[in-house]
């Protein structure tokens, strides 16, 4: 759902910055469509599996 209103948003920010060419539009069009970028990164974190540890000891040869 947060997705669907970040590009619902920008879409409407950038309807906006065509009819007024203004610096607001451009902002809250970059704005949201960062927001959307940084939900998605999250969403892909998230769904990732738990890490398991290695068991196995580590030995530095020096």
């Amino acid at each position: 759902m947060i997705r669907t209103l970040l590009l619902t948003s920008a879409a409407i920010a950038a309807y906006a910055l065509t009819q007024s060419h203004s610096l607001l539009p451009l902002l809250s069009l970059l704005a949201l469509l960062s927001l959307w970028v940084v939900s998605e990164i999250g969403l892909i974190y998230r769904q990732l599996p738990a890490a398991q540890p290695d068991e196995s000891t580590y030995h530095l040869d020096v």
